[in-house]
């Protein structure tokens, strides 16, 4: 599931409900920049255990 850098959590649960459906297996999502070009990874257990109001791209693990 990709997800933009400028999502809260809570609205990065709300979209990989909305389109991990079709996902076999969730454990990481991809985050986007605002061009789409892949900036980092965020687990899921970390979205789960974050503040609702905090934004996913400040806490990616970005890539090397």
């Amino acid at each position: 599931v990709d997800l933009k850098e400028s999502l809260t959590v809570d609205q990065a649960i709300a979209r990989i409900r909305k389109v991990g459906v079709d996902s076999e297996t969730i454990n990481i999502c991809y985050v986007l920049d605002e061009t789409r070009q892949l900036v980092g990874t965020v687990a899921l257990r970390y979205l789960l255990l974050s503040d609702d109001d905090e934004i996913i791209g400040r806490s990616a693990i970005p890539l090397c």
